[in-house]
């Protein structure tokens, strides 16, 4: 069992993570996730505004200092 936290969604944004994709690619093919990528999207749904890497636990998204903030690329896991 993995337990993936997820990004805290506010009330006005919406938070998706293809989880179908990655089970299908652990059962068939026996890849284990082991990192997702959250997009935040405006209200509308259809506006992506973030994302964010999501992964196993106890590591946590930290931005690195440089980049978009909004981009996955500009944050690194870790436990600390």
């Amino acid at each position: 069992m993995r337990q993936l936290p997820s990004p805290k969604n506010q009330e006005t944004l919406l938070i998706c993570i293809d989880l179908l994709a990655a089970m299908d690619a652990w059962v068939e093919r026996g890849t284990a996730p082991d990192q997702l990528v959250a997009t935040q999207s405006a209200a509308d749904g259809t506006t992506a505004i973030a994302r964010r890497p999501v992964r196993e636990f106890p590591k946590f998204p930290r931005y690195n200092g440089t980049g978009d903030p909004n981009k996955a690329e500009s944050f690194t896991c870790s436990a600390t």
